[in-house]
């Protein structure tokens, strides 16, 4: 069970950063320190991301 939510989360990771252009640090710092929109709303999304994926994480895993 813990191999295939790593491998659905490493695929989706991958997904991600194809559709994105780059990878996601890249897209954060790169985004925000031009002052753009796009870094900003990422790091939004990649935050809640986060908190949402830590829940799921403690919910199926832990």
């Amino acid at each position: 069970r813990q191999i295939l939510g790593a491998v659905i989360g490493g695929l989706l990771m991958g997904y991600g950063a194809r559709i994105a252009f780059g990878c996601n640090i890249g897209a954060l710092y790169s985004g925000i320190s031009t002052l753009s929109l796009s870094g900003w709303i990422y790091g939004i999304f990649m935050f809640l991301g986060a908190v949402i994926g830590s829940k799921m994480l403690m919910k199926f895993f832990i």
